[in-house]
């Protein structure tokens, strides 16, 4: 009897987070402050649709949320929760009947009712419910507010990374019922319909809720699983999980913690295996202590995560299934060990499908399991497409050893030709340099030189006005210029003194970091690590772009006659979209709006400029990679001591390592640094000697800066 796969609609989470409050009226709310009153949130999930229906059936409750007047602006992450949702189409109706529209449009009334009738619904079509527990003292737990959202497409808000704010009133005649006893959602319900206005609310909460897909990695780990099974002849688990209806999102980074994230994976293993998948308590020790080390302003950062030895674990395959897609999300990740976990071909292709892109991941042990000749061929495929993987261990398990020495051969090809790369900064071959006395000084002069030319200050910085014989007659005539500049120099020089060298202001050095910073920015999703390789200048701009908007909000009769000056931006704004009006028309207060246009600026650039959070420009600039070079380039002119700049070089690499910068990334960022720098130089007849002294210089520092007992040893 063969039976039919299970198609999969829909795979993510819905997160709610309270984002603030807004109260109405105050005397009954002081008294609710009195009775230390706070409140939970629960929420479920049903399918809308006729032809599908949601099988995990959770409910999510939040952490209390307090009720005083300090709570009307909090921190958005403080009091996030997360429904693992999935919707599945009904085995009895075929595909015909489901109509799965890829030019379907929300319109973005998230908290509103749909007219349409269910023949217009999107198959991932949900109805939310966003209900809120009232805590306090001298009365019973009761049910206190009641939201219907109605989400006609799950995939079409996690692709467009859309978010809806809903209203939860706390009316005062539900107040005033629940202190007799518990209401039910009838009692609410019937409060609701009543009719009521903000005004005659004791207090409303605004509740943000945000899809996220998770299908992309789950969807390549099992295709991946269904060829191997294919290709060696192995029974398919019954019944078969068809997940090609989903959209494929890739998951927004840093959107939950680790171990939020793993509990999503471990709810639909189960599903997936018919069998409850036990949550490992070392594994969630694990994801929970990488969320603790961290005191960065961003709340989950999933880099953080570097190596994995689950040697002490026992989790299984199917402990383990969920655990991979997990680590999937990690860029950070250099290091995967799982000995000794009764590990078979499976999991070999799951590492196949998920770690082929990956840039970090250079270690793989996976000794004494029952791995195969198919487990160990999905490895050697896994080896030749990441050049990044140099040693993967299978001793203990049942591979031949003709393919043992043919992955061996691959890992060390692999490595001797990252080790070859003449711009791979960390490579062996420069292991001699470690000083400016094993760079030759020909090379320096050169490196110099090509020093002189991106430090060189803007033309507009220099006055080229010489009074001589030529000019006096000229003298008569008023330099309209003049007043301006006047005005320039007297505000730069009540303007606070900066510790930034000038020299990192240079309009071809900041050029030059700009590029980098986009080059990195396409491959690095962390937003501190990017700020890392930012150019000062821009940072800069956007500082002097707050400084005019806060002189234009002081003074509006000045700001609405001088003309609106655009500033440079580094990269784009990739922002949040939000619903920022409720069905109905009332907009949201400006509080809320504020601190949800404070959140959505997740980029490093966007963030710097419009968060109060993130570090001051003196405090980027003494970390940045931009530092490393000024640092260097100034001891070698003479600007300072040698033995002072490796102090301040290993000071900016320390700080650098805390941040989350890896090996690869300095590889990278040099390696767009000199395509830039050989673009700038052209054709010039001493070109390549400039760039290559210039890069042996930059060695220097950057060997300098992240000098480890580990690389002074290679």
């Amino acid at each position: 009897m063969v039976t039919r796969a299970r198609q999969v609609l829909f795979f993510g989470a819905i997160a709610g987070t309270i984002i603030g409050q807004e109260v109405y009226d105050r005397a009954a709310f002081d008294e609710l402050e009195s009775q230390d009153a706070f409140i939970q949130l629960q929420l479920t999930a049903s399918a809308e649709f006729q032809g599908s229906e949601e099988i995990i059936g959770s409910t999510s409750t939040s952490g209390p949320y307090e009720l005083h007047s300090a709570a009307d602006a909090i921190n958005p992450h403080a009091s996030s929760q997360f429904l693992s949702v999935m919707v599945e189409r009904v085995q009895n109706v075929s595909l015909d009947s489901v109509p799965h529209n890829e030019e379907y449009v929300d319109q973005g009334s998230g908290d509103s009712v749909c007219a349409e009738t269910d023949s217009h619904l999107d198959p991932t079509a949900v109805v939310m419910s966003v209900s809120a527990d009232i805590f306090r003292s001298g009365c019973k737990p009761s049910l206190i507010a009641n939201k219907q959202v109605h989400f006609r497409s799950l995939s079409e808000r996690a692709a467009k990374d859309m978010c809806c704010v809903v209203r939860l009133a706390i009316l005062p005649q539900l107040l005033n019922q629940s202190c007799v006893e518990p209401l039910t959602l009838h009692d609410v319900e019937s409060a609701i319909t009543s009719g009521y206005n903000d005004e005659s609310a004791v207090a409303v909460v605004y509740v943000m809720l945000r899809v996220v897909d998770l299908s992309r990695n789950l969807s390549m780990a099992l295709d991946a699983e269904v060829q191997l099974r294919h290709q060696m002849n192995l029974p398919e688990p019954a019944p078969g999980w068809d997940l090609s209806f989903t959209r494929k999102v890739k998951v927004p980074y840093g959107v939950m913690p680790l171990s939020q994230l793993y509990e999503h994976y471990r709810q639909f293993f189960s599903k997936y295996y018919n069998t409850n998948v036990k949550c490992s308590a070392e594994v969630l020790q694990m994801l929970r202590t990488v969320q603790e080390e961290t005191n960065a302003p961003y709340p989950n950062r999933w880099n953080l995560l570097t190596k994995v030895c689950l040697d002490h674990v026992l989790l299984g395959e199917k402990g383990l299934a969920p655990l991979l897609l997990t680590l999937s999300h990690c860029p950070n990740l250099s290091s995967l060990i799982a000995s000794n976990n009764n590990l078979s071909d499976v999991p070999c292709a799951w590492l196949c499908a998920l770690f082929h892109k990956h840039r970090y991941l250079h270690t793989i042990s996976l000794t004494n399991n029952i791995i195969y000749e198919g487990g160990a061929d999905q490895l050697l495929r896994l080896a030749r497409r990441n050049h990044r993987l140099t040693k993967v261990q299978l001793d203990g398990n049942y591979c031949s050893q003709g393919l043992l020495k043919r992955l061996q051969y691959v890992t060390k090809c692999s490595s001797c030709s990252m080790q070859d790369d003449p711009l791979n900064i960390m490579s062996p071959a420069y292991a001699e340099i470690t000083s400016p006395a094993s760079v030759p000084v020909p090379v320096i002069v050169f490196a110099l030189q090509v020093w002189a030319m991106l430090a060189a200050a803007p033309v507009g910085d220099v006055d080229v006005w010489v009074r001589n014989s030529t000019t006096m007659d000229m003298d008569q005539y008023e330099d309209s210029s003049l007043q301006g500049r006047s005005e320039a120099f007297e505000a730069a020089e009540k303007a606070p003194r900066l510790s930034i060298p000038l020299s990192a202001y240079a309009p071809l050095l900041s050029e030059i970091m700009r590029t980098v910073y986009l080059g990195i920015a396409a491959v690095i999703e962390d937003p501190l690590v990017r700020t890392v390789f930012m150019d000062i200048q821009a940072l800069h701009d956007q500082r002097e772009e707050l400084r005019l908007k806060d002189r234009d909000k002081a003074n509006p009769q000045k700001a609405a006659s001088s003309p609106d000056l655009s500033v440079h931006e580094n990269v784009e704004n990739h922002r949040l979209p939000v619903d920022t009006e409720r069905s109905d028309g009332v907009p949201l207060p400006g509080e809320i709006k504020r601190l949800l246009e404070k959140d959505a600026d997740c980029d490093g650039a966007a963030a710097s400029a419009s968060s109060g959070w993130v570090e001051e420009e003196e405090e980027i600039y003494q970390s940045s990679f931009l530092n490393i070079i000024v640092v260097t380039f100034r001891a070698l002119a003479g600007g300072s001591n040698w033995a002072d700049a490796v102090q301040s070089l290993r000071h900016i690499g320390k700080q650098q390592r805390e941040i989350g910068v890896q090996d690869e990334d300095y590889w990278l960022a040099a390696n767009i640094f000199m395509r830039s720098l050989q673009i700038c130089l052209g054709s010039e007849e001493n070109a390549p000697k400039m760039l290559s002294a210039f890069f042996n210089v930059l060695v220097l520092g950057v060997r300098t800066a992240v000098a480890s007992p580990a690389l002074e040893n290679s």
